[in-house]
């Protein structure tokens, strides 16, 4: 994923929006989406097991109903068969051949009640949903308003709660997938929210800096401060990609963050990101050494003009040679001097880990070894790092075998793979829940 191609989704989405167009077609279902709101949420199995049935935009508005089972990591989008019925295939966006049946129960209000799962002739299983409160809210950053959903237990009390912060791209309050749910299923009151210029945000995002982007997160956490029913000491925040190192822009003018949750944002200067992006794409594409080498110098050129404003001229060259090879689609690519130092100043000479000097609070950081688009090694010791110089020991990471950008269980980590995919990383929601224990975040 881009650092820069602020149009392009992230988490699940990032992913899968280069076969946007497949997905559509093998995963279309003729249900009203509004008709979603009375099936996502949480379903109960036992006292800790969960299914999330989540509503999940796939780009451009189009959402579809997202089924993840928390125990195995199995996660499917799903197709209505009838009112109440709804099937998946063998993977995440492969249908046919049909491998999976989901069927909702109602009671005479016209309320889910629970779920039943079967898949491939398995023991049919059946989960009660979990009673949740949803609140439509909103609250400025300025002139900026960003509107979005608070989702509370509905057990009385206080709760702890967490923020989600968004990747890179028009992301919505249902580009985050499972983990609002998995959160939700730990006791924490969850706020997602519509990214500027997205859904009912206004702004632009495309036109907002990471400085812009950080302070929206600042102002959710406020939000919730003040919000009945939260406690206001136990706020945390989960960032994927991009958002993982927003949160640490975030956190670093908190100092009341409970903790910081990095699901496989990428810790190294922007610049260096762009280049790792390029080369690990087209390694697994299968471009020759030639084609990678004659990129990754266009790119570096590209980055010295920007930085020090001088040799477009040689870099226009660059560009007019380089058409029609197949490289280019990987590599970023500028119109003008003035964007070209205006993207070096606001977006590629951007280092997130300054901001993680100032975090304190525990940090998590999952990735999987397979990520195309984060540098995994280098954003560890630069995690590290800067963590040293907050006076920060309370790290943790983990590196999941074969998870790619998305902590899908994959076998390159390539875009292309994506629709056969069949489920998240083992251990992942268990590890996580393992680490909220600990930190004593969580202790149902």
């Amino acid at each position: 994923m881009s650092i820069k191609q602020m149009k392009k989704p992230s988490i699940l989405a990032a992913v899968m929006v280069v076969i946007l167009s497949t997905v559509i077609c093998v995963a279309q279902t003729d249900a009203p989406q509004n008709s979603f709101d009375l099936l996502v949420g949480i379903y109960k199995l036992n006292s800790d097991d969960f299914i999330s049935i989540a509503k999940f935009d796939l780009g451009g508005g189009q959402n579809r109903l997202l089924f993840t089972d928390f125990k195995s990591g199995l996660v499917r989008i799903l197709s209505s068969t009838s009112e109440n019925g709804f099937s998946a295939g063998t993977s995440l966006l492969v249908n046919p051949p049909v491998e999976m049946h989901i069927n909702f129960a109602k009671n005479r209000r016209n309320e889910v009640v629970s779920l039943t799962w079967q898949q491939n002739g398995s023991t049919r299983r059946t989960a009660s949903k979990v009673n949740v409160r949803r609140e439509e809210v909103s609250f400025l950053n300025g002139e900026v308003k960003l509107s979005g959903t608070l989702i509370t237990s509905a057990t009385r009390g206080s709760h702890p709660a967490v923020v989600f912060l968004h990747g890179s791209g028009a992301l919505n309050r249902y580009s985050f997938g499972p983990f609002p749910d998995f959160f939700l299923s730990r006791g924490f009151a969850v706020l997602i929210y519509d990214k500027r210029g997205t859904g009912g945000s206004n702004g632009n995002f495309e036109k907002s800096t990471f400085d812009d982007l950080a302070a929206d997160g600042r102002t959710a956490v406020q939000f919730l401060k003040n919000h009945k029913g939260i406690k206001p000491r136990q706020i945390g925040l989960c960032g994927s990609s991009q958002g993982g190192f927003l949160a640490a822009s975030v956190a670093a003018g908190n100092r009341d963050t409970a903790f910081l949750v990095n699901l496989y944002g990428m810790f190294v200067p922007a610049w260096q990101q762009e280049l790792y992006r390029a080369e690990a794409e087209m390694r697994v594409d299968g471009l020759s050494e030639k084609e990678i080498a004659e990129a990754l110098a266009f790119t570096k050129l590209e980055f010295e003009v920007g930085q020090t404003g001088q040799g477009w001229e040689k870099f226009a060259a660059a560009m007019q040679q380089s058409k029609g090879k197949k490289w280019l689609d990987y590599v970023p690519k500028s119109s003008s001097p003035d964007e070209l130092r205006h993207d070096w100043q606001t977006v590629y000479s951007f280092n997130p880990s300054l901001a993680l000097e100032k975090v304190t609070c525990p940090v998590l950081a999952l990735f999987g070894e397979l990520d195309k688009s984060t540098p995994v090694p280098q954003t560890i010791a630069n995690m590290q790092r800067a963590l040293r110089i907050a006076g920060n020991t309370n790290f943790t990471y983990k590196v999941f075998p074969k998870g790619n950008h998305g902590l899908l269980e994959s076998e390159t980590g390539g875009n292309s793979e994506v629709p056969k995919l069949k489920r998240f990383v083992p251990e992942l929601f268990d590890m996580m829940t393992t680490w909220l224990r600990k930190e004593g975040i969580y202790s149902k």
